[in-house]
């Protein structure tokens, strides 16, 4: 593991000993992999936890073990092994289309071949009411994150950054005072660790999704700027 990812992941171990010691049964942060340059990043909200689809999978590779069992801290990062960690995040951008099934495409619209997916919190949650509750009653815990996730996005040095989640896109409003680019149509972060333009809309998947018209209209709009930012290299 890089430096950079592995002086975070303890970090993350610091804030879980600290915010999660009366919790009995924490569940495991997910850890970063090793961080390196990204033309283009997906950012998320948060790990969702689904145990019936974990169930499934792990049932599927013979695994009989539960998934909250399977995911407990600070076991799951004792016998953290990280070769296994790259293998299953590369299925899990294959396998799970539900979710990922957008990002391939505009990554083939831009014909890069690389890309990440960074979670603002790396909170395992499928309810997101439920994540943002916990972080409002919680704020030191919000802040520590968001100071792990600040570092995490400045190692990737992402040219494009696309945020398909209206909280999480807030947030980073937040974070970063973004500016918009009337030349570009588009945000754009412009601080001393990074710049980097910035795409920001509600979810493009699931029961929320936008409508396939504006879908269409922001991926095209997206490879434009993508393109002028590559010409201009």
């Amino acid at each position: 593991m890089n430096g950079l990812a592995e002086e975070l992941n303890d970090n993350i171990n610091t804030i879980w000993a600290t915010h999660f010691a009366d919790d009995p049964q924490p569940l495991s942060p997910r850890y970063l992999l090793p961080i390196t340059q990204k033309s283009v990043l997906f950012v998320g909200m948060n790990p969702s936890f689904d145990e019936g689809k974990i169930r499934t999978k792990f049932r599927e590779e013979g695994n009989l073990r539960e998934p909250r069992d399977h995911f407990l801290w600070p076991a799951y990062w004792k016998s953290y092994n990280l070769s296994h960690e790259l293998e299953a995040n590369e299925r899990v951008k294959r396998e799970y289309r539900k979710f990922f099934e957008l990002h391939w495409n505009i990554i083939e619209v831009l014909g890069v071949e690389t890309w990440e997916h960074l979670d603002v919190f790396p909170i395992r949650e499928s309810k997101q009411k439920k994540l943002m509750a916990l972080l409002k009653s919680n704020p030191r815990l919000r802040s520590e994150l968001l100071q792990v996730f600040r570092r995490a996005l400045q190692g990737y040095q992402p040219k494009l950054v696309l945020v398909f989640n209206a909280a999480a896109a807030h947030i980073i409003h937040e974070e970063y005072d973004l500016g918009f680019r009337e030349d570009l149509g588009c945000h754009e972060i412009s601080s001393p660790e990074f710049s980097a333009l910035v795409f920001a809309s509600s979810m493009l998947t699931g029961q929320r999704k936008v409508d396939t018209f504006s879908k269409q209209r922001l991926i095209w709009h997206i490879k434009k700027v993508f393109n002028g930012l590559t010409a201009n290299e």
